[in-house]
């Protein structure tokens, strides 16, 4: 069906023998987008919001069943604010009445990761620097002059207790004020995230969690107390866990406290995860009972909301109402609902897609797969196990014989950057093993050069990747480069978009490409021999694909134009992340229509030191290059009239002018009628004119390079 629609559309564009097209027709496969995490959830008094990390927002009225909404951007924090829903995300602020219809009230202005908490008509946030304040409509900005040393882990910014305000920072300081707008600070016995804080019988309660100084896999529960919240008596305990704990919720019913957390574990050869939720009682707030429950397939997010525990694990809903939960002989006994979850899919098993492999490296051991079904276990050092495994969001990418790797200290949440060496096809050993205060952000690797870029903008690059002293910075650099095997292209960047594309002629040389359409595809990668990114324009979205990265062929994606979209490959496929789906493409689909439409050889014209990208390729008929008319002969600056009626144009500058109609090889010049050896065509709602003629009869000189095939015209 893909290739029928394609012959179709090649069928009404072919002329003389000619079959050209900038957009062309593939049917995608479209799947509802896989998530990995939930992130936060809300409660209006009716409907429980919650928002996930593919940019979904599920909505449920009885926790039973669920409607999604989709909203563009990277969402972290969801309040209700009597009125309606609040979500923060990295471009804009969201608000909704129902959950399910959503506006964008402005942009963003706030750091994401210092959360947001809502009080009284306020909301309390943090600018980029710590700095925390109030708006009540992100739009005005009230400095409270607190700057919070570190990030907020668990999206709590202030915690409330009896109408006072309580603020932890990461660098051992507790903020304490009674109207939210004077605060004073007090000296706190350890400077790690404070999960919990509450008060009980008169005392008030902190939990944290530390890394057991016996054991570096196991949790220790931090709890201290104080009467006066100046004088504070540390208690402590191991924490059972199996891997590593990273989410703690409480809530208090009757005169118990109920202490839940979120747990996980890459577990045995067989490639399944658990993970467990621990359910604890106590009477003091210092000791805990408890009991524990498993889950297969991970555990996506639990959160304390209506006076609720509300979980979501392998696509379920699973809550446990405070009000149904009874005690014996000091233990718990809770019943858990459990509701399916009918809009999302989940990937099982939490892998990285190097190019070429899939790879999956934890605390033990690593697997590959080269389908996603058949893994084979790696032998791997178990150094480097150890070192990788602690590393989470595992971004890995094969060039070579060397991997390349990236993501964030499970510890000391330091961004991370490895290589590996594959010695005798799958025995793993790390070459280079180091932490840093900026991200990497990207890798490539071209013309035996490793590349890194990161978040502050810089780009390094190595012949070895193995040590600190071997990475040099490319100061002609904004962007690592981009090879597809046969072309080499140099992004450009200004604040994440892509605003200028340079392509390589050679290991020394590269010249900027000034595209006809100022819609420059966005995020682009290298995948199966073609460049491909995301092209934004007024009136769609579109799949941009191309195999220079001067020419490239669309495919429209969506009608809608405030989406954003993620690109991705694997497994022979390009699937795109858009409006809370999976647009899957098959690459061989893409590689045969892309074979029927485009030119048998492609031609580049030069102008003024940039190589023009038209939006259709430059064609060859009769050894004679011809190209589309407006772009090139404006941008020499001539004059370019077009009678649609006629299908004449007239080009002309300050000393010559040529008249010509479409398929006449009778031209005007200046009054005096020459033949074309080719005439002009109209393929694609574009003039395509023959390059030398026009160009030799209205004044310049055109050289053209067999070589690189690039016709310089000057003037």
């Amino acid at each position: 069906m893909k290739k029928i629609l394609a012959l179709v559309m090649i069928l009404t564009l072919s002329l003389t023998n000619i079959s050209i097209a900038s957009e062309i027709l593939i049917e995608p496969t479209i799947k509802r987008l896989e998530y990995k995490s939930v992130l936060d959830i809300a409660y209006s008094g009716t409907t429980y919001a919650a928002i996930f990390d593919n940019s979904v927002v599920a909505v449920s009225n009885n926790l039973n069943t669920w409607q999604s909404a989709d909203i563009k951007g990277t969402l972290r924090k969801i309040v209700w604010n009597v009125n309606e829903f609040v979500i923060l995300a990295d471009e804009n602020i969201f608000s909704s009445a129902d959950g399910l219809n959503w506006n964008i009230k402005c942009e963003n202005t706030f750091d994401l990761n210092f959360g947001m908490s809502y009080f009284d008509g306020k909301y309390y946030l943090c600018k980029s620097d710590g700095s925390l304040g109030y708006t009540t409509d992100f739009q005005n900005f009230v400095s409270l002059d607190i700057k919070i040393g570190n990030r907020v882990k668990n999206g709590e910014l202030i915690f409330e207790i009896e109408k006072n305000y309580y603020l932890f920072d990461n660098l051992g300081k507790l903020y304490i004020s009674e109207n939210l707008t004077v605060w004073n600070m007090t000296e706190l016995p350890f400077s790690d995230d404070v999960y919990i804080f509450l008060k009980k019988d008169g005392l008030f309660l902190a939990y944290s969690l530390q890394l057991s100084e016996n054991n570096p896999d196991l949790f220790k529960l931090i709890i201290i107390g104080s009467n006066d919240l100046i004088n504070w008596n540390n208690n402590s305990r191991d924490y059972s866990s199996f891997g590593y704990l990273n989410s703690l919720l409480l809530i208090q019913h009757e005169n118990n406290l109920l202490l839940y957390s979120k747990e996980h574990k890459p577990y045995g050869d067989n490639r399944v995860e658990y993970s467990g939720r621990e359910e604890h009682i106590s009477v003091d707030g210092k000791t805990f009972n408890f009991t524990r429950r498993e889950f297969k397939n991970g555990l996506e997010g639990i959160f304390s909301c209506n006076n609720m525990v509300i979980g979501f694990s392998d696509n379920k809903c699973f809550y446990i109402d405070s009000s149904e939960v009874t005690y014996s002989d000091n233990k718990v006994q809770s019943n858990m609902h459990v509701e399916q979850i009918n809009y999302a899919n989940r990937k099982l098993i939490n892998y990285t897609w190097t190019g070429q492999e899939f790879i999956e490296i934890h605390e033990f051991s690593g697997y590959r797969s080269f389908d996603g079904v058949d893994w084979q276990r790696l032998a791997i050092a178990a150094g480097t196990a150890r070192q990788i495994g602690r590393v989470l969001d595992q971004d890995i990418r094969k060039f070579g014989d060397v991997y390349m790797g990236k993501g964030i200290d499970i510890f000391s949440s330091e961004p991370v950057f490895f290589t590996l060496i594959a010695e005798d096809g799958y025995f793993f050993s790390s070459r280079y093993f180091t932490k840093s205060e900026t991200p990497i952000i990207d890798m490539s690797y071209n013309n035996d050069y490793y590349y890194i870029k990161y978040l502050d903008g810089r780009v390094m690059k190595s012949r070895l990747a193995i040590g600190d002293n071997e990475w040099t910075l490319c100061e002609e650099l904004t962007d690592v480069p981009i090879s597809n095997d046969n072309s080499v292209i140099n992004p450009e960047t200004d604040s994440g978009v892509i605003t200028k594309i340079a392509k390589s002629i050679n290991t020394n040389h590269s010249i900027d490409i000034q595209y006809e359409s100022q819609n420059i595809p966005q995020q682009i990668m290298s995948a199966y021999g073609k460049f491909y990114g995301i092209r934004y324009k007024a009136s769609s979205v579109e799949l941009a694909i191309s195999e220079d990265g001067v020419y490239w062929y669309n495919v429209v994606i969506s009608d809608k134009t405030n989406l954003k979209a993620e690109i991705e490959s694997y497994l022979n496929q390009i699937l795109i992340t858009l409006n809370g789906q999976k647009i899957i493409f098959d690459v061989d689909d893409i590689n045969w229509i892309i074979d029927q439409v485009k030119p048998p050889t492609n031609a580049y014209v030069e102008i003024n030191n940039k190589i023009l990208g038209f939006d259709i390729s430059p064609i060859i008929e009769s050894e004679r290059a011809l190209v589309p008319l407006r772009f090139i002969f404006e941008t020499l600056g001539a004059e370019v009239e077009w009678d649609n009626d006629t299908k004449t144009a007239i080009v002309q500058n300050s000393e010559n002018s040529i008249a010509f109609s479409i398929d006449n090889q009778t031209a005007t010049v200046n009054g005096t009628a020459k033949t074309m050896e080719v005439p002009a065509r109209l393929i694609d709602n574009k003039t395509l004119v023959p390059l030398r003629f026009l160009s030799e009869e209205l004044g310049y000189t055109v050289a053209w390079d067999e070589a690189t095939r690039i016709a310089t015209i000057s003037q």
